[in-house]
């Protein structure tokens, strides 16, 4: 189980970088950075019988070096394309609640979003202060997703600060409304009461032994442990994905990716069971680039997952190119 989790904290942090980083053909051209082309062919310059000299024509080659916030010079990210995962089971295809912890996370990142986040500014491709390879995140290293900040006055207390105007996804039943305290309140209530997530509370303990969330306002909710614990930022920020009570009261529950609805990058277009899952740029996601922050993410039009369970297979599509991420092997071939 612990060696599944750490698979999944690194594909999910893979694929957070690999969004951030896109570099597909593109369609559209974001701002930022000093300019440096790599190299630079063509003609040069000719002397005509008359004496006179034809001008120098360059073409511009290679890839576009820019300098990020941090300093580096890394390619120009470009806008367009599709970025191709692919996975060993048909997990992926058949599990699409949010409520269902672990198996569920695969297309719960790419949908849904939780309250805290790894820091990826703070990771190896950004100031490098931490390496982000286990499943366990310091809280310094974390930073706020849906929530903006969080307190601890407290050992039992953590009071979460959301961010104001995320909104969901322009989908029916939400139709993109704005995501409230409520919200965070009806996805831990659920959690609670659904054996199958990490917060689940059976029914036979006492209501002082549980988990207990305060609504404060609009855009504060505080969360009381019935015991000291130095890590409810991790578990409460990392461990649940938010969802929209509308969508489960009105299918009953978030099993059909035609129904799925969240705040995340990318939203659900096609799924093939045993086979593939499509998704579709959310045009209305809120974050951007940390190393260019004008650029509003995520840079590709398409994310596709292709299940694909013999290896061998598995690594000839990486090599040819018909792969960006290969998951479920071993961690040299990624």
């Amino acid at each position: 189980m612990l060696k599944k989790s750490f698979w999944i904290f690194g594909l999910a942090l893979t694929i957070v970088a690999l969004i951030l980083s896109s570099c597909q053909p593109a369609t559209q051209t974001p701002s930022g950075g000093t300019t440096v082309v790599a190299t630079a062919t063509g003609q040069t310059g000719q002397t005509t019988p008359s004496g006179t000299s034809t001008a120098t024509s360059t073409t511009p080659t290679g890839p576009v070096m820019v300098q990020n916030a941090f300093g580096k010079m890394v390619e120009k990210p470009q806008y367009g394309g599709k970025i191709t995962i692919v996975s060993t089971t048909n997990v992926l295809t058949s599990v699409w609640d949010p409520v269902v912890s672990t198996k569920s996370v695969g297309t719960a990142i790419m949908v849904y979003g939780r309250l805290t986040m790894g820091d990826w500014a703070k990771g190896p491709q950004g100031t490098n202060e931490y390496p982000f390879d286990t499943s366990y995140v310091p809280d310094k290293y974390l930073m706020g997703y849906i929530a903006e900040r969080w307190e601890r006055p407290d050992t039992i207390t953590c009071i979460w600060y959301l961010r104001q105007g995320i909104h969901w996804q322009n989908k029916a039943p939400v139709n993109g409304r704005e995501i409230t305290s409520q919200d965070v309140y009806d996805s831990f209530a659920r959690a609670a009461s659904d054996y199958r997530n990490v917060f689940y509370v059976g029914p036979t303990v006492a209501e002082a032994d549980r988990l207990k969330w305060t609504i404060v306002d609009k855009y504060t909710i505080k969360a009381t442990s019935p015991l000291p614990d130095q890590r409810m930022v991790h578990g409460e920020g990392n461990w649940n994905y938010i969802w929209p009570k509308e969508v489960v009261t009105q299918y009953g529950n978030l099993d059909n990716w035609k129904n799925a609805v969240g705040m995340g990058p990318w939203m659900p277009v096609d799924c093939v069971p045993d086979s593939s899952i499509l998704f579709k740029r959310n045009p209305d996601f809120y974050m951007h680039d940390p190393q260019f922050p004008e650029n509003q993410l995520p840079y590709a039009d398409n994310l596709e997952y292709l299940i694909i369970p013999d290896e061998s297979t598995r690594l000839s599509a990486l090599r040819t190119g018909k792969v960006d991420i290969l998951g479920g092997t071993v961690k040299c071939y990624v």
